[in-house]
């Protein structure tokens, strides 16, 4: 190996920083549940550290008046936990997409596992359980993300013992 390939291989590891992990995009957790004036779709990104829910309120003239509230419940289903609550907020910028009223709410998980999320919605609470992941890909994905780097790196190897 040339002091030049060297020189370039420990510039690219200095200069590298941390790599952030990419977060799958939310999904549906809820769909087209009848409220008394419309309907709810909720979407998830549970993520250990900030759970994010997106709730879309579809087809309700109430919800689009300022008085309207969603509330969000969430406890651990690991062991006798009570739940702690929190409110979603309203999201002008995520409507202008949707097409639809919209809130979002964020509930810090503390670990990985089965937690139930609750809403509150026009006096109804709708309840589901969620499994909570670390953000990014776990071990055995990350495993398979480097599959392709181990087999080049083993065939640039075997090259090289050749050319010796």
């Amino acid at each position: 190996m040339s002091k030049l390939s060297v020189f370039l291989i420990a510039i690219v590891m200095v200069a590298s920083g941390q790599v952030e992990s990419h977060d799958g995009p939310p999904y549906p957790i809820v769909v087209d549940h009848p409220l008394e004036s419309g309907r709810l779709d909720v979407w998830a990104d549970p993520d250990v550290g900030e759970g994010t829910f997106i709730m879309l309120i579809k087809d309700s003239r109430l919800a689009s008046t300022d008085a309207f509230r969603i509330s969000m419940r969430a406890r651990s289903n690991r062991g006798p936990h009570s739940f702690v609550d929190y409110v979603a907020k309203r999201d002008e910028e995520l409507e202008k997409s949707a097409g639809s009223v919209a809130f979002v709410g964020k509930v810090p998980f503390d670990h990985e596992g089965s937690w139930r999320v609750g809403f509150l919605v026009e006096g109804e609470i709708i309840e589901v359980d969620v499994d909570v992941t670390p953000p990014g890909p776990n071990r055995v994905e990350f495993l398979i993300y480097l599959l392709p780097f181990i087999g080049v790196g083993f065939l640039w190897g075997k090259k090289m013992l050749r050319r010796n």
